[in-house]
């Protein structure tokens, strides 16, 4: 899917950032579940919606 293009990247930088151990790499995790299910499930609900994969403006736009 499109979306793990943006996501996967940003979700190891986010735990990457983590190191230092300002947040609890339990309350880290979750925010990185969250937010990826949550990208998901835009993009999931667009492919229904629309029939094609994408939640790019171009892709919302056609």
């Amino acid at each position: 899917m499109i979306v793990d293009v943006i996501t996967l990247p940003l979700l190891w930088l986010g735990l990457i950032f983590n190191i230092d151990g300002r947040i609890h790499l339990s309350d880290a995790v979750i925010g990185v579940v969250a937010g990826y299910l949550i990208l998901w499930s835009i993009c999931w609900l667009f492919k229904i919606w629309k029939g094609k994969e994408g939640i790019w403006a171009m892709a919302i736009l056609n």
